[in-house]
C-alpha cells in the first residue's frame, strides 16, 4: 500500500526504471525506421546491464553459483526477446492498440506473486488493478470510436 514505510533506495530504483521504460517507449516511436529495431534492443539491453552493474558496486560480493548463472542467462535471453517484440510493436502498431496488451504483465505479476510467494492482493490492490484495467478498456473504446473499422 502507498506509504513511506519500507520505501528505500530499491523502491527509488523501481521508480527510475519505470520512468526509463516509459521514456524508451516514447522515444522508440520517434526514432526513424532507418534505425534497426535490433539496434534499439541492443542499446536497451546494454543500458540495463550497465545500470544493474553499477548497482552491484554498492553490494557485498557473493560468489555466483552455476544455477544462478543459468537463471541469469535465461532471464537475459527472454528479456532481450521481450524488448525486441515490444520495440517492434511500439514502432509498427498504434499506441492505443499496443498499450492494453502491456497490462498482461499485471496478470503475470499476480500469478507469479501467488505461485512463488503465496501472495494474494488485498481489496485496495484489487481496486487499483480494476481501475487500471477499466481505464485501459475505456481508452481502447475511445480509440475505436475515433477510428471506426
Amino acid at each position: 500500500q502507498p506509504s513511506t514505510e519500507g520505501f528505500n533506495v530499491y523502491a527509488w530504483i523501481c521508480v527510475l526504471a519505470t520512468l526509463f521504460h516509459a521514456t524508451r517507449d516514447t522515444l522508440t516511436r520517434v526514432i526513424g525506421l532507418h534505425v534497426p529495431s535490433l539496434l534499439i534492443t541492443l542499446s536497451t539491453a546494454v543500458s540495463v546491464a550497465l545500470a544493474a552493474g553499477s548497482i552491484t558496486l554498492t553490494q557485498t560480493w557473493v560468489p555466483v553459483t552455476n544455477s544462478s548463472l543459468a537463471l541469469l542467462f535465461c532471464a537475459s535471453l527472454f528479456l532481450s526477446i521481450a524488448y525486441y517484440f515490444l520495440i517492434v510493436a511500439m514502432r509498427s502498431g498504434e499506441m492505443s492498440l499496443v498499450a492494453p496488451f502491456r497490462y498482461s504483465g499485471l496478470l503475470f505479476a499476480l500469478l507469479i506473486g501467488y505461485v512463488v510467494w503465496d501472495e494474494v492482493p488485498n481489496l485496495l490492490a484489487w481496486l487499483g488493478i480494476g481501475l487500471l484495467v477499466v481505464s485501459g478498456l475505456l481508452i481502447l473504446r475511445a480509440e475505436r470510436l475515433k477510428h471506426p473499422t
